[in-house]
């Protein structure tokens, strides 16, 4: 429409010559209808003045004028408007997701300036691409997320302030994120998620989530980080060590290690004990020389050192992997332990002066670290005492028990013992922590024990379905041979000073002096589920007929052990007190440990499990064993929880400890639980001013527990790009290699949406112009008809 004629017709907001404004009818006619209406108008205005009177040309000119007045008035009530259609182009989404949990700092992307970690080498990528991010950001919207286990912002790359913090998510996952990420661009156009990640994933992407985005037509292009070949590592995945043991014990330290990426291939390097503060070594294993094969990717080993000095003492287990390793990260974990130098206190109890016990004796008598008594029952219930300390009377209530370690119970009948006496003695071990040695004899033990109270801790049941005894006496020479549950508890080491394994000789039958002509048969089928064999008994090593030799089982805070012969002594005709003394001295040990927990103590402080998992409640539990003070506590006791190594000031975390139990003599105890939050080592420590001190003076009770987490983003540290590959391939995108991402704005779907807003309509039924025009065509038409005479 040209300028005159669009201001000719001209709305009120707008002109007919603006941009985006069109003319149109609001009773919209096909040409068809338009072209009958012309030609009803037409034949209207010639049949009016087909036959009147006047010359053809006066006829023709008005008939003329009156098509013309009819075609207006049709024009007017068809419904003449402008109308401007407003619209606006609403720009697609790009949804960008960075991995920023812990194992993008895994170095093994190869570059020529060495090995660099995943985050750097997405930081690198992001950089060479940083033109083609820049432009995308003007062309589209972007949408930055980081994710670990959830979805959140995460500042443009371009911003001020980047690059990001670094990546320490522990958890990682798609599924989640994905679902967050879908929600914060819902009703939106989005032409694509692009994924920037490793790949390692919790838990597998699930289908919903594929079929969402498959539904909705998104696709996902993954930028794949870290090395697309499998490398190796190898980690320290568990350390186990008493929390408390005395000063020459043989203090084990179980370790467990686990590697990926490396099946099939033989173990390789070393694991070395050390101690932190010195980096001396204490012991160490070759990894190559242990039994698992190359087929086992978890290999679990014992370390053991002697420590000579009291106090807090922290260790710990370094990993040398020997060839290239993943990461470094997980090669080493620290076990802290308090040792403690005090005498234990052993009660032996046997029937009669049989060769072991005489034995036995004497090394009790001998050894600088025992306070012994030993006692000879008769079934007149006189005995016979010997010892470095004389007993006034034999143990009977629980007061008396209280100061008892170890009680060795040898081949002595238990009707020798009150039932006052043997419960209570139960209870001490179940309670206090107290030990249980059981040598087995051919007269009262362990049948005499079978409806006893101390019968629930043998490490065997004695009932069986047939009615017959479950042991059965042997003089078959036999050998004893360990189990690797030895090994974990610093059990059975037998060797020189420096060689702490089992010699060879002592399972070898032909030595002669290393048999024993004497033993207990025990039916394996008849060991407790609870119960560990720690040794066995065979004519040789690995024959056929094996049957356990020494057995422990846990019992309470106590633990018990049965040695099933009682001609250990004999070993003293090969190689004299020596190994006599390596066999029977750790087992005394051992069952004293657990009875360190109350020495000097007004209260004993445990977390269980003291390896709590992230997320899983722990019972914190307070254990009041100075009855002087058990009157005078409060309702709750105070525990403050803080990270170890943690600034002083920091207030950590405060726990209420409620009443659990009291009366009766037996101590109060107080519990809660802790839900941890969040990895590594805390401390425990009573804050409460009634439980400050102790009665040795050593400060409040404490405890530590290494919070570990079952997801561990560093146990499998290998990438996973088949995982976002097939992702890709699911909902229709691509996988971009990082040195290609400058290539991701070409590889985006357009998806910009055009949208219509109300349109505007001016009518123009209502323009003078309008008005002007029909009347000047019906004057013309009156004037003409004037003319004719015809008006």
């Amino acid at each position: 429409m040209t300028p005159s004629w669009s201001g000719l017709f001209s709305g009120r907001s707008f002109s007919a010559g603006d941009p985006g404004v069109r003319f149109e009818f609001a009773l919209g006619l096909p040409a068809w209808g338009w072209f009958l209406v012309g030609i009803a108008c037409v034949g209207a205005a010639v049949w009016c003045y087909w036959r009147i009177a006047g010359t053809r040309v006066w006829r023709i000119g008005l008939a003329t004028l009156r098509a013309m007045t009819l075609l207006l008035l049709a024009f007017l009530i068809a419904g003449p408007r402008l109308v401007r259609q407003p619209e606006r182009t609403e720009r697609d989404w790009v949804v960008m997701l960075a991995d920023r949990s812990a194992s993008m700092s895994v170095p093994d992307v190869e570059t020529p300036q060495g090995r660099v970690t995943r985050d750097e080498q997405l930081g690198q990528a992001m950089t060479a691409a940083a033109p083609t991010l820049e432009k995308l950001a003007g062309d589209r919207s972007v949408l930055w997320l980081g994710f670990d286990s959830g979805a959140f912002d995460l500042p443009s790359p371009q911003a001020p302030g980047s690059p990001w913090a670094g990546a320490s998510g522990r958890r990682t996952e798609l599924s989640r994120p994905i679902e967050q990420a879908l929600q914060r661009v819902a009703a939106r156009p989005v032409s694509g998620l692009v994924i920037y990640s490793d790949g390692r994933l919790a838990s597998p992407i699930s289908r919903s989530v594929t079929q969402k985005l498959q539904a909705e037509q998104i696709p996902v292009f993954v930028v794949p980080l870290g090395s697309g070949e499998e490398v190796p590592d190898i980690a320290v995945d568990r350390v186990e060590a008493p929390s408390r043991a005395f000063v020459d014990d043989i203090v084990p330290v179980n370790v467990r290690l686990e590697r990926s990426g490396a099946s099939g291939k033989p173990w390789t390097g070393k694991v070395q004990l050390v101690e932190t503060q010195t980096g001396v070594v204490l012991d160490e294993r070759d990894l190559s020389a242990q039994d698992t094969p190359p087929t086992v990717d978890r290999m679990e080993l014992s370390l053991a050192s002697r420590p000579s000095a009291t106090g807090k003492s922290s260790w710990t287990v370094r990993l040398d992997p020997g060839s290239a390793d993943l990461t470094r990260e997980n090669n080493s974990k620290a076990v802290s332990i308090d040792l403690t130098d005090r005498s234990i206190r052993v009660i032996y109890f046997d029937g009669y002066p049989r060769w072991e016990y005489r034995y036995m004796r004497g090394l009790l008598v001998r050894e600088h670290s025992i306070r012994s008594s030993t006692l000879l029952l008769s079934a007149s219930r006189k005995y016979l005492q010997e010892g470095s300390e004389q007993l006034v009377t034999i143990p009977s209530s629980a007061g008396e028990w209280g100061a008892v370690d170890v009680v060795v119970i040898g081949d002595v009948r238990a009707d020798l013992f009150s039932a006052e006496q043997l419960e209570n003695l139960k209870m001490h071990i179940a309670r206090d922590g107290a030990g249980l040695l059981w040598i087995a004899g051919p007269s009262a033990t362990p049948d005499s024990w079978r409806n006893s109270p101390l019968g629930d801790l043998l490490p065997f049941t004695l009932a069986t379905d047939s009615g017959s005894s479950p042991v059965v006496p042997s003089s078959q020479p036999a050998v004893i041979s360990p189990t690797p549950a030895a090994g974990r508890l610093g059990l059975l080491r037998l060797g020189e000073s420096g060689q702490i394994e089992w010699p060879i000789v002592l399972s070898d039958p032909d030595s002669g002096w290393s048999r024993l002509w004497w033993s207990q048969k025990i039916d394996p089928g008849q060991v407790k589920p609870t119960a560990e064999i720690l040794a066995t008994l065979g004519a040789e090593p690995g024959s056929a007929e094996q049957w356990p030799a020494v057995l422990t089982m846990r019992y309470g805070s106590g633990r018990s052990v049965y040695v099933a012969t009682d001609e250990i002594w004999r070993w003293r005709f090969g190689r004299g007190e020596a190994l006599y003394e390596r066999f029977w001295l750790p087992i005394i040990r051992l069952l004293a440990r657990e009875s360190l927990a109350a020495t000097g103590q007004a209260a004993v402080l445990e977390v269980v499990p003291d390896q709590p998992v992230v997320d899983q409640p722990v019972r914190v539990w307070l254990r009041v064993v100075d009855e002087s003070i058990s009157g005078r506590l409060p309702q709750k006791i105070s525990v403050r929880v803080r990270r170890a190594g943690a600034p002083v000031d920091d207030p950590g975390t405060e726990l209420a400890l409620l009443p659990e139990a009291a009366g009766d003599g037996r101590p109060v105890s107080f519990a809660t639980t802790w839900t941890p939050s969040d990895a590594g080592r805390f401390e425990f420590t009573v804050s409460d001013a009634a439980l400050a001190g102790t009665v040795g003076g050593q400060g409040p009770p404490t405890a530590t527990a290494e919070v570990v987490t079952d997801d561990d983003e560093r146990r499998t540290p290998q990438a996973d790009h088949s995982t976002l590959a097939a992702l890709a391939a699911a909902t229709g995108g691509a996988v971009i290699p990082p040195d290609q991402l400058a290539s991701l704005a070409e590889k985006l779907p357009n998806r910009q949406v055009r949208v219509f807003g109300t349109p505007e309509i001016d009518p123009l039924w209502d323009r003078p112009v309008i008005f002007v025009v029909l009347m000047i065509l019906l004057t013309a038409e009156w004037l003409g008809r004037k003319w004719l005479r015809l008006a």
